[in-house]
């Protein structure tokens, strides 16, 4: 074999090595567009060529960078390189062993810290480490070989990456996220009286309020809490997301929830024997527009535009960042959201950022719009991952005490509590409004923090003008009941404070059923 082929070979060896170690570093990128039709219910985008576009260009940039690294050192030949490389693969092996964690293996991010933690653990990690290093330091050459081996034989895993980018392209279209033409799209003239309904995600009862830190100031909840309504014992209508909004919204106990495509959940009630189809219920929506409201809605997690549409005024939704990390609407940006996903924990946290500042753009812009008359706010809340720098004010990409987090974030959830009032009564819209404050669920991992677990949520009321006045309300309820309390105050059969606390007296929820996923 002559000397130019051997070199011919050589080279596309290293170029396979290269686009290989590429494609596993960019695995969760490949997962979010490729392997999950099962979330598309929870993704705002469809998967668009501008997708596949991103992927295939950050695949090439990356692979022909590496490839021509490679080829660099071999011509070096320098042993000091040979290490570099080889301390560089096993560095960016940490993204596809993470990416099996979360995905495969389902070992949430606090159980590994708190794996690594552990002292033997932690010793046996540090042992293999340095042997590792040893090797490396060593045997450069050799431990280079086996790690080029090694990625060798993933190469086939590049090639169909590539396939599946050329299939994808080829038979998806080129388009913008899905925005249904809502049934009313101009709001008529405002009607009396107005409901803000603000659910903040995860916001726990005790440790927001019975049992909270001293190093945890809530000003402004706490304003509104001591100046209005307050129930002390509500329990939430579910213990997670997925099903507590449908029963909230419902305002019937939900007891399973699942996908059946992107614009459907199938929920199954308490007492029902089959699922049914959630956006073809009764709900406040369907509520609010038969009795002549205009209504709208913010949140998060679930695609309430899809769901109810026929019944919204205004509706802005945003998925859960994990579902869809790597789906823009534009190659650049689908291409920074890829390149970031190679740090998926500060990735997350970049996406939140941008979730609640777009949340709360709009959640801003309604309460101050008279013309709605029912609005719910489904917001993040103290919910996972940490954003917030209290003792900045800032946001930060780097809180990952899971603990921590929780009790920053709802100093934030605070803030926002403050923004959105104030909104309100510079516009006047603040004495005009009911405003009923709650949450979807509790905090689901305060044992982490001191091994109880409460399931009482907020439940706060305030009512217009001069209708309002303090009160703790001490009974048992279960917020199920929100729809039905809102549905008699948009009936005006409710308009004082007094007659919320004889609502609920006379409207007991049934038991709820076991929250089956705790």
């Amino acid at each position: 074999m002559n000397e130019s082929l051997k070199e011919r070979l050589k080279s596309l060896s290293d170029a396979l090595i290269a686009f290989s170690l590429v494609n596993l570093c960019f695995v969760r990128a490949r997962f979010a567009l490729f392997f999950t039709d099962s979330f598309d219910y929870y993704k705002k985008n469809n998967l668009f060529r501008e997708g596949t576009l991103a992927l295939l260009l950050n695949l090439l940039l990356f692979g022909i960078l590496g490839w021509r690294a490679l080829r660099w050192i071999r011509r070096a030949n320098s042993p000091n390189l040979f290490r570099a490389a080889c301390i560089v693969t096993v560095v960016l092996m940490i993204i596809p062993i993470d990416f099996m964690r979360t995905f495969y293996f389902h070992v949430r991010g606090i159980d590994a810290v708190s794996w690594v933690k552990n002292p033997l653990l932690l010793g046996v990690g540090l042992v293999v480490v340095l042997a590792v290093l040893f090797v490396i330091w060593r045997w450069p050459r050799s431990s280079a070989h086996v790690f080029g081996v090694a990625l060798l034989l993933c190469a086939p895993s590049a090639l169909l990456t590539f396939g599946k980018i050329g299939y994808f392209y080829l038979n998806y279209p080129t388009g913008v996220p899905f925005q249904p033409q809502p049934f009313y799209p101009t709001p008529v003239a405002g009607v009396q009286p107005r409901v803000i309904w603000i659910i903040y995600d995860e916001l726990d009862q005790r440790l927001a309020f019975s049992s909270r830190p001293a190093n945890c100031p809530l000003p402004e909840l706490d304003r509104i809490r001591r100046e209005n309504f307050q129930a002390t014992n509500a329990l939430s209508a579910g213990n997670a997301t997925l099903i507590s909004m449908p029963a909230l919204i419902s305002g019937r106990y939900v007891v399973t929830a699942k996908p059946a495509s992107r614009r459907e959940l199938n929920v199954t009630f308490d007492h029902a024997s089959e699922p049914v189809a959630w956006s073809t219920q009764p709900s406040i929506f369907s509520d609010a527009r038969e009795l002549g409201y205009n209504t709208a809605v913010v949140g998060w997690y679930h695609p309430y535009t899809r769901l109810f549409a026929s019944n919204l005024n205004f509706s802005a939704w945003y998925p859960y960042p994990p579902y869809q990390p790597a789906r823009d609407e534009t190659v650049l940006r689908s291409m920074t959201s890829q390149i970031w996903l190679l740090v998926s924990a500060v990735a997350q946290r970049r996406m939140q950022i941008a979730l609640y500042q777009e949340s709360l753009d709009n959640a801003r812009a309604l309460v101050k719009d008279g013309r709605y008359g029912m609005v719910l706010l489904h917001l993040p809340g103290p919910h996972y991952p940490g954003i917030y720098d209290p003792a900045k004010g800032t946001f930060t990409l780097t809180s990952f005490s899971h603990v921590g987090a929780y009790f920053q974030n709802l100093q934030l959830t605070d803030k926002t509590m403050g923004i959105l009032r104030r909104d309100m009564e510079q516009s006047g819209q603040w004495d005009r409004s009911w405003v009923i404050i709650s949450a979807d669920h509790w905090w689901r991992e305060s044992r982490d923090y001191d091994g109880v677990l409460d399931r009482r949520v907020p439940f706060i009321v305030k009512a217009p003008g001069n209708n309002n006045q303090p009160m703790v309300y001490g009974e048992p309820m279960n917020t199920v009941v929100t729809r039905e309390l809102i549905h008699a105050i948009l009936r005006k059969e409710i308009s004082t404070i007094p007659e919320v606390a004889a609502w609920l007296d006379a409207h007991k929820a049934p038991p709820a059923p076991p929250y089956s996923r705790m």
